[in-house]
């Protein structure tokens, strides 16, 4: 039986600069795919923009309004795909799954299978936004449901702009890194 994923956590961060921020302890991230647990541990040190919105656009949705998960993580395994060509993912072997040669415990996923494609990557961020929106809190009423609009807004508006740069970026360069 897989166990259930680490309830999410905020990455420590720190700012560093106007607009760049830093881990300040390696972040866990932990999901469930397919029934499988999968995670990426994003170290210490890392340096991101987070979300980098265009300054016109700022007024409306700030690089922070989007959680710090979300845009870490992104920004993680976009890093990785372009320097080496896979993003490090470690899987858990659950008792059933068990052999002698991957006991039970965290395992590290053969770079092969690491190999990630922009899209599924655009959408690890969508999914952890829609998690980790709904854990915040909302005020009760009318207003309640404004902000719950609000947020759906602002998270399918913030996928969208993710895919929008990234097909540009393809269609520029040839490259989806």
């Amino acid at each position: 039986m897989t166990p259930a994923p680490v309830p999410p956590t905020s990455p420590e961060i720190a700012s560093v600069a106007a607009g760049l921020f830093r881990t300040v302890r390696p972040y866990e991230l932990q999901w469930k795919h397919k029934g499988r647990l999968y995670r990426i541990i994003v170290p210490r040190w890392f340096v991101t923009d987070l979300a980098s919105i265009p300054f016109f656009v700022r007024w409306l949705v700030s690089s922070t309004s989007l959680g710090f998960a979300a845009p870490l993580v992104h920004d993680w395994v976009i890093k990785e795909m372009r320097s080496q060509g896979f993003c490090q993912v470690e899987v858990f072997v659950s008792g059933e799954d068990s052999t002698p040669d991957m006991p039970m415990g965290w395992h590290e996923l053969p770079a092969t299978e690491c190999v990630w494609k922009r899209r599924d990557v655009d959408r690890l961020f969508f999914s952890i936004m829609r998690d980790r929106m709904k854990t915040w809190p909302t005020p009760s009423g009318v207003r309640g449901r404004v902000v719950k609009v609000w947020r759906r807004i602002v998270r399918r508006r913030a996928f969208n702009a993710v895919r929008f740069f990234a097909v540009g970026k393809k269609l520029m360069t040839g490259s989806e890194w």
